[in-house]
């Protein structure tokens, strides 16, 4: 099957977001340590919940935090290197390329304008009812999900999407890969020969 349209998370994935993340929530709570965070990026957000003894209530709290500051966090974050060329290549090939993130379409148009990159469109969905209820609106027969978290490839599961995941997001290749992405790829470069041969 030959792979016509990708669809990339952007937090973590295209955006290099997550110590502007962590330091908010550092904000919150003082004591979360290096530690921690290798313990959120091993377990993913639903496992560091646990370990870490985070209620759903201070959970709540920190996503109110991060999303009322989320477009100063969008506008310092960087594009991860080789990302803007594997999607103008894409693109040239005649490959659909869009974002799906919970994140406001305003502030990732704005920054997708700043550094450059162009893709067919950017549709932003709440998942607070879960991931998967977002990415199914946007399914299709000939397509493939690229993001960087657990949730990810649970919520790719549950509807039937091929995924790959990227280490250098929010979660480890170790948690990744335990939880049954169908490729992980610790590179720029391992992302775009694997895309490019999905989608010959």
């Amino acid at each position: 099957m030959r792979i016509d349209r990708i669809v990339f998370d952007f937090d973590g994935t295209l955006a290099d977001t997550f110590e502007q993340s962590i330091s908010l929530i550092k904000e919150y709570r003082p004591d979360f340590d290096e530690k921690d965070v290798e313990i959120y990026r091993e377990l993913g957000a639903r496992g560091a919940k646990k370990e870490l003894k985070i209620s759903l209530k201070e959970i709540f709290r920190i996503m109110r935090l991060v999303k009322k500051k989320h477009k100063d966090i969008i506008e310092k974050a960087e594009v991860f290197e080789g990302i803007k060329e594997i999607i103008e290549k894409l693109r040239k090939n005649e490959i659909e390329v869009g974002i799906l993130s919970s994140n406001s379409k305003e502030n990732i148009k704005r920054w997708l304008t700043k550094k450059a990159v162009n893709v067919d469109w950017v549709r932003s969905e709440s998942t607070i009812f879960g991931k998967d209820k977002a990415i199914v609106k946007i399914k299709s027969e000939n397509m493939i999900y690229v993001g960087d978290e657990v949730r990810d490839v649970e919520a790719c599961h549950k509807i039937g999407v091929k995924i790959v995941s990227v280490t250098w997001g929010y979660n480890s290749k170790k948690a990744l890969k335990k939880a049954g992405a169908d490729y992980v790829v610790e590179s720029s470069f391992e992302l775009r020969k694997l895309l490019f041969s999905l989608t010959q």
